[in-house]
Formats: structure tokens, C-alpha cells, sequence
């Protein structure tokens, strides 16, 4: 077995051990790796389904307050909510890190 002086290899499975190769420069800020998306497609797509429980739990509004259940109306509600300030947020995200970066120099 490969023993690993890293904290963060130290507390992974031996299994998972290999897997990490703490030698490799890291990435810069701006890359990514292949297969590695921005999120703004999953964030969009969960805001969306959140949306529409949320119609659908408001329609059912009666029904789930007869059954005590009334709090998945406001589950649906933070969830969009929260999809809405993450699809915001990795936009942002997506957004900066697409922008071309300036240096001192450059802006002078």
C-alpha cells in the first residue's frame, strides 16, 4: 500500500489513495477539466423542477393541509428560491471566468 503524507489522502480509503497524485501541479483558476462543466445547465434545471412542485404542491395546497403535510409547499418554495440565487451565482461564476484577465500593465 502507498502511504500518502497529505492530510486530505491521509483520511481517504487506501482504495482511493491511488486515485490521488498530489506530485501534479494544480490547475490554474481558469481551466477545467474535460467533462467538467460550468453548472449552469444543472442549477437551471433544478431551479425548474423545484418550479414546478411548487405548482403542483400549491394546486394540492388543501389536500396537504388536511393532511398536515402543508410544509412541503414551503420545502418547494426554498428550493426554487435557492435555485434562483444558484442559477445567479454560477452565472456570476461562469461569467468571470470566461472574462479575459487584465494585468496592471495592460489597463495603464
Amino acid at each position: 500500500m502507498r502511504r500518502s503524507t497529505a492530510g486530505a489522502c491521509a483520511r481517504l480509503p487506501a482504495r482511493m489513495v491511488d486515485r490521488v497524485q498530489p506530485d501534479e501541479p494544480a490547475q490554474s483558476r481558469g481551466e477545467q477539466e474535460s467533462g467538467q462543466g460550468d453548472g449552469v445547465l444543472a442549477v437551471t434545471v433544478g431551479t425548474l423542477a423545484w418550479a414546478v412542485a411548487l405548482v403542483v404542491t400549491f394546486c394540492l395546497r388543501n389536500r396537504l393541509r388536511a393532511a398536515g403535510a402543508q410544509w412541503w409547499v414551503w420545502t418547494c418554495a426554498t428550493g426554487f428560491a435557492l435555485g434562483l440565487f444558484g442559477t445567479w451565482w454560477v452565472r456570476r461564476r461562469r461569467d468571470r471566468l470566461a472574462a479575459p484577465r487584465t494585468t496592471g500593465s495592460e489597463a495603464a
